[in-house]
């Protein structure tokens, strides 16, 4: 006991300092191995809180969306510490006419004891806020590649075809379409699936979509593939043409079309038949044209799209006997009496250019005729005049000498 109390009161201040000296090498050597070091993390600022103006249909966005976090721990301790264990964050309701927000962060509890000197950077951002909007859209589903040979898509039902989205003013205003696509390729048998949305804006452009815009809905597709086949496309005349024409031939153009639809329908079906009431003939001196089409007049269950538009055509041509033009009844009754004996059926209301034309030839021909016949009696009758004179010229020629010659025989 002596020696501990005497231990304590010997050379006492040397065994301080000693002491102290001791300790400060000891701080030097823990500084040295196992030293101090400032670390720095970069994390992303989270809202808290947000609905307040979520709430007034607002929507906000900070100028800075991430913060620098920087603290001190031992460097044998740092293994320990990530960014994950701290929250960077502001509050809302702090959000006043300023836009101005303070930045707060917060360490783990696992990490507070190990840790020192944290602090955050930048300790302000700032908010602005937008009105918010619900718009709705009609869908358009647009085909990607060619089912297989010998098959066709058809139209793609969609449901619901409409799709409501919900998002900032700014951004809703880009979109000017919304529209997904449907891989078809090699296709032979029907397609459905949930549609993934494309947003375009008024160019026609896809435009990426903006992570603030919330899609209310969500749309299925079904797409029918369809065998397809060639059938031909006829058609009969209504009707009949004017008297003395005649229908010469009918034709389509095309006069075949491809089409598709369910195997059952399809068939049955060999030949697409219109009705006759699209080509009216009635009282037709010319060809008859008319254009339809065709979608409209396929049997139900078939479609098409190679072809729309169908040309009709009746051709018109004349027959070889037209009926007589009868001007009065006088006319009908020496006609009637003449040698010709025509039956004439119906009666036309109106002569054509062509009949005109066709009597005003035959009249000068008999014009013609009569001339040439007149001519003819007329030389006839001259000749007969020639030799008539020149008989009695002789004859007077002769009685003339034979006076002369009585006059002179007397004389001698």
């Amino acid at each position: 006991m002596d020696k501990i109390k005497s231990f304590f009161k010997t050379n006492l201040l040397l065994k301080i300092v000693s002491l102290a000296v001791a300790f400060a090498i000891w701080l030097i050597v823990v500084n040295i191995s196992n030293p101090e070091v400032n670390v720095t993390f970069t994390s992303s600022i989270e809202v808290d809180y947000g609905e307040s103006l979520t709430s007034l249909d607002k929507y906000y966005s900070l100028d800075t969306t991430s913060a620098k976090v920087s603290f001190n721990v031992r460097s044998n301790q740092r293994r320990f510490v990530s960014s994950e264990d701290f929250k960077v964050y502001v509050d809302m309701r702090d959000f006043s006419i300023t836009g101005a927000l303070p930045v707060y962060v917060v360490a783990d509890d696992s990490i507070k004891d190990i840790i020192s000197n944290c602090s955050v950077s930048p300790l302000v951002v700032h908010a602005t806020t937008e009105d918010m909007q619900e718009k709705t859209f009609d869908l358009s589903a647009d085909y990607l590649g060619e089912p297989a040979e010998g098959f066709a898509a058809a139209e793609a039902t969609v449901s619901p075809n409409r799709v409501t989205l919900y998002g900032p003013n700014s951004e809703i205003g880009k979109i000017s379409r919304v529209g997904f696509n449907i891989d078809i390729s090699g296709a032979t048998d029907s397609i459905w699936g949930t549609a993934e949305f494309i947003f375009y804006d008024a160019n026609n452009n896809p435009i990426a979509a903006d992570v603030r815009i919330v899609v209310k809905n969500s749309v299925s597709y079904f797409v029918p593939v369809y065998r397809k086949k060639n059938v031909s496309i006829t058609v009969q005349t209504n009707g009949e043409p004017k008297e003395g024409y005649t229908v010469e031939s009918v034709k389509c153009e095309p006069n075949f079309i491809e089409v598709y639809g369910e195997d059952s329908v399809l068939q049955k079906v060999n030949a697409i038949i219109l009705p006759s009431y699209l080509l009216n003939v009635t009282d037709a001196s010319a060809d008859v044209f008319n254009s339809i089409d065709i979608k409209n007049y396929l049997p139900d269950g078939l479609y098409s799209d190679t072809v729309k538009n169908v040309a009709l055509i009746a051709k018109i041509s004349r027959t070889g006997l037209l009926p007589p033009m009868l001007d009065s009844p006088e006319d009908t009754q020496e006609s009637t009496e003449g040698d010709t004996d025509l039956s004439v059926e119906g009666s036309d209301k109106s002569e054509s250019a062509a009949e005109q034309d066709a009597k005003v030839s035959e009249t000068a021909a008999s014009d013609k005729e009569a001339s040439g016949e007149e001519a003819s009696e007329e030389k006839a009758a001259g000749q007969e005049k020639d030799a008539s004179g020149k008989t009695t010229s002789g004859q007077e020629k002769s009685s003339s000498e034979k006076a002369s010659s009585g006059q002179a025989k007397d004389s001698m």
